[in-house]
């Protein structure tokens, strides 16, 4: 059974080629023959592989499904072309092929991965599966639709996400700026909205990316809890800013050191340097800010503005905090 099976799915030269007796039934040896042919790492089997990447087109509507597609297919190309090639190669060119043919909601993405495409240096070792959980990550966020992030009152906060309210709460339509226009009722003003200015697209995109990464894991983050509702957290107990994307970061200087969590696990700060965060109330720029990847979540430190003179005011009830000096709220 398993050998007809086998057989049904070959063309017909392929059929002449692996079966020279219809009589003999011997699945493992068919299928042995069958992959030594075209896993073996001739320019033929390299050439054939891609063809088949090549021709893999991105499904809006099925994007993990296009994933998965992309996935096998770039197996099946270094399993066959790598030695030729070499993986490094194939593996920048495969990456590349793929932004190009994403669907044009993914063009903030795309923008960020050839950002980092420009930071490799020679030598280093470029992988796919890095850009693949990326792009798994991105389709995560389309799908939950994430219109709060550009357009919401919050970027900083230490609410939990288990606010809730007594009171029915009602659906309405969200004042929402698109099509590179700015709506008069939205909670920000026209010279930070990210729509008018395209230079605030990348926070607002890494605000939404974070979002979703709080929700989905669970790392360390000097001391704040995994429930918080935004990824940039106001921390009370974070030394300093400690923030997980370059992209905030005006200039910038490697280092390498790390500072270490309430858990006693390290955490390594990569660079340091003067950084401006997009908030709902303008820009917060931070005199010195670190760079550590690893957290979960971007830190900004409460300690720093309480000797500014600022104070922790609670609103809504308790389920929310300005942080304010008189008339000066920087974050809400």
């Amino acid at each position: 059974m398993t050998t007809n099976f086998i057989r049904m799915h070959l063309s017909t030269d392929n059929l002449e080629q692996f079966v020279s007796d219809v009589r003999v039934y011997d699945a493992k040896k068919l299928w042995d023959a069958i992959k030594a042919h075209f896993m073996a790492k001739t320019m033929e089997n390299a050439a054939s592989a891609m063809d088949k990447y090549f021709d893999i087109s991105f499904d809006k509507g099925d994007m993990d499904k296009s994933i998965t597609a992309l996935r096998h297919a770039y197996r099946n190309l270094c399993e066959v072309a790598a030695a030729k090639f070499g993986k490094n190669g194939l593996t920048a060119m495969a990456i590349v092929f793929a932004l190009r043919k994403l669907p044009s909601s993914f063009a903030t993405f795309c923008t960020l991965q050839f950002k980092e495409f420009k930071e490799f240096k020679e030598g280093d070792v470029i992988e796919m599966e890095p850009f693949l959980g990326a792009l798994e990550m991105e389709v995560r966020r389309q799908r939950e639709s994430l219109p709060q992030v550009p357009s919401s009152s919050t970027a900083l906060a230490v609410s939990s996400s288990h606010n809730s309210s007594d009171a029915p709460k009602k659906k309405s339509q969200r004042n929402q700026c698109r099509d590179g226009k700015h709506h008069p009722d939205a909670p920000h003003p026209e010279s930070e909205c990210f729509q008018v200015h395209s230079d605030k697209v990348i926070a607002y995109y890494q605000a939404a990316i974070d979002k979703l990464s709080g929700k989905l894991s669970s790392k360390a983050n000097l001391g704040s809890t995994g429930d918080l509702r935004d990824a940039i957290v106001l921390d009370s107990g974070a030394s300093g800013h400690f923030l997980k994307h370059k992209t905030y970061f005006v200039a910038f200087s490697p280092t390498s050191s790390s500072v270490f969590g309430a858990n006693g696990a390290a955490i390594p700060i990569l660079g340091f340097g003067p950084a401006v965060i997009q908030t709902a109330t303008g820009p917060l720029e931070l005199s010195l800010a670190y760079y550590a990847p690893n957290l979960s979540n971007s830190l900004v430190s409460l300690t720093h503005f309480i000797w500014l003179g600022y104070s922790l005011i609670p609103a809504s009830n308790g389920r929310r905090f300005e942080c304010r000096k008189g008339a000066d709220l920087i974050f809400m």
